[in-house]
């Protein structure tokens, strides 16, 4: 599957880039890594990097570890180095207005892949809205106590470690009773979405238009 991913590749300069971040995450090489990446910004600007080389890196990550052709420790150094530069990205836009909508950020408890929520973070305050971000494996009885707290209008969270299908119908449900009257935004695979039934304040996302047609 890697080889086909490699073939499939339209794009040289897509491919020199998703080929060299995992070079440099395989000999734990960060000024490498920090070379390539600025290099990929330069190029493709944050949204474009993600979709034409980050996310096709953590695909690829999850396939060479399935495999056992990466060791859980170079996953976890190229995620890092991801997050730091989402982060860093993120410190750097304006400050929203005061009037703008505001987000929860988070993941579920038992989940852990942060990469796609801080690329939403990004999103959403690119977009000049406001973002409370949490991070992951927040329980519900956590994230209700903080919509207890704050003015909020929106959640959004990741389902990426598939579930018992029992179990996320029922935290669904839940989500639902606890925070009526919020907009409420899973993302995920679209497939593993589609098992589920939603109530009328939740939304299903599977890509990033879905987000960024909530944005606009």
């Amino acid at each position: 599957m890697v080889g086909e991913l490699k073939n499939e590749t339209q794009n040289k300069a897509d491919e020199y880039f998703v080929s060299q971040i995992l070079a440099a995450g395989l000999t734990y090489d960060e000024p490498y890594f920090d070379k390539i990446f600025s290099h990929c910004l330069l190029r493709f600007g944050m949204k474009d990097a993600y979709l034409k080389v980050i996310y096709p890196v953590l695909v690829r990550i999850g396939l060479m570890w399935a495999c056992d052709d990466l060791l859980p420790a170079n996953e976890h150094f190229i995620s890092n180095l991801f997050r730091q530069k989402f982060f860093t990205a993120i410190d750097a836009l304006p400050p929203p207005p005061p009037e703008s909508d505001c987000w929860i950020l988070c993941l579920p408890e038992n989940e852990f892949h942060e990469i796609g929520l801080l690329f939403s973070y990004y999103l959403i305050r690119l977009s000049g809205n406001k973002v409370i971000y949490l991070g992951n494996n927040i329980s519900l009885k956590s994230l209700v106590s903080v919509g207890k707290q704050i003015s909020y209008q929106n959640i959004l969270f990741f389902l990426v470690h598939n579930a018992l299908d029992k179990d996320t119908q029922e935290y669904l449900n839940e989500l639902s009773k606890n925070f009526s009257g919020k907009n409420i935004y899973v993302a995920g695979d679209q497939n593993f979405l589609n098992q589920f039934n939603k109530s009328k304040n939740i939304s299903f996302i599977s890509s990033v238009n879905d987000l960024e047609q909530q944005l606009h």
